[in-house]
């Protein structure tokens, strides 16, 4: 009896870690068209542990699979190479904004695509409310990296 439970429990562990392991894999392929090739973390909380964790503010994207200027951002600014050396020095955290309800509240975010950017202890030091051009998202970005030096 005792041999039988620990199989099952076995059995049912295995298939829960698979299931898990699936679920982040498909997560990442619903927001590829989002994540452009970067290393993005799926999800607030995580998100805010690993950045704590390496040291790196957080670069959190509240957005939405429906959201066209979110994807538009993604594709044009999240590809260009000086866009992609200063994201570089975030943690890069994607919240879906229809999953994660409570996180979209907290964040004040009233429309996607909408980025916030947080220290490592979690304070908000710069936001980005919409969507820009390259050049001007570039700009922005470059000016929150120095609010945050100076933190």
């Amino acid at each position: 009896m005792t041999w039988t439970r620990c199989v099952l429990l076995t059995g049912l562990f295995i298939v829960l870690g698979c299931a898990t392991a699936s679920n982040q894999e498909d997560e990442k392929d619903k927001w590829a068209h989002h994540m452009q090739g970067l290393n993005w973390t799926i999800g607030y909380d995580d998100g805010l542990a690993k950045s704590r964790a390496a040291g790196k503010p957080a670069f959190v994207f509240a957005t939405a699979s429906w959201c066209g200027y979110c994807k538009k951002l993604a594709a044009e600014s999240f590809t260009d190479e000086a866009v992609k050396q200063l994201l570089d020095r975030f943690e890069l955290v994607l919240v879906d904004i229809d999953a994660e309800i409570y996180v979209a509240k907290e964040l004040d975010v009233q429309g996607v695509p909408n980025i916030i950017m947080k220290s490592e202890d979690g304070k908000t030091f710069a936001r980005i409310d919409g969507y820009l051009e390259t050049e001007e998202f570039l700009r922005q970005l470059d000016s929150a990296l120095a609010v945050y030096e100076e933190l």
